[in-house]
């Protein structure tokens, strides 16, 4: 009876389970989290099969301190099939680092906390952060038990 990772299932949904990920780190990466600068580029995430499943263009505009970042995609409505044509505009911050340099954030839209990852899960219109869809993690689901063996099992 029982057996590795065979004990609790459901509740919320899971960071895992999210398809689209919209990560400052990459962002920034791509060069398009210039300061002084206003960029343009295109993020998308394909289907196993190649299909693409949404396209997004961020606009980025950085100041010192502060900037913005304009999201314009189109998504379809879970329940009606409708498709939406979405832009929406996010905060960015900058804060400073104890050994120099800056940390860039995007402000979540619906609870105004500092985070590096927005997320769109399945059924939702618009990005906000892991706190305002209540996404748990994978781990959180696990056992003690099953947890220690996933760590032991882990490769190094």
């Amino acid at each position: 009876m029982g057996g590795y990772n065979s004990g609790r299932s459901g509740g919320r949904s899971t960071v895992e389970s999210c398809a689209f990920v919209l990560d400052i780190t990459h962002l920034r990466r791509s060069g398009c989290l210039v300061p002084e600068a206003t960029c343009r580029s295109q993020i998308t995430w394909t289907g196993e099969d190649g299909a693409v499943l949404l396209t997004i263009t961020p606009r980025a505009r950085l100041a010192q301190q502060r900037g913005t970042l304009t999201l314009a995609y189109e998504r379809a409505d879970y329940w009606t099939g409708r498709v939406h044509q979405i832009e929406t505009t996010l905060d960015l911050v900058a804060t400073a680092q104890p050994l120099g340099g800056q940390r860039c954030w995007i402000v979540c839209p619906r609870t105004g906390r500092r985070v590096t990852k927005l997320y769109l899960p399945s059924g939702a219109l618009r990005f906000s952060s892991r706190h305002a869809y209540r996404l748990a993690y994978q781990s959180q689901r696990e056992t003690p038990s099953n947890r220690a063996l996933r760590r032991a099992l882990a490769p190094p």
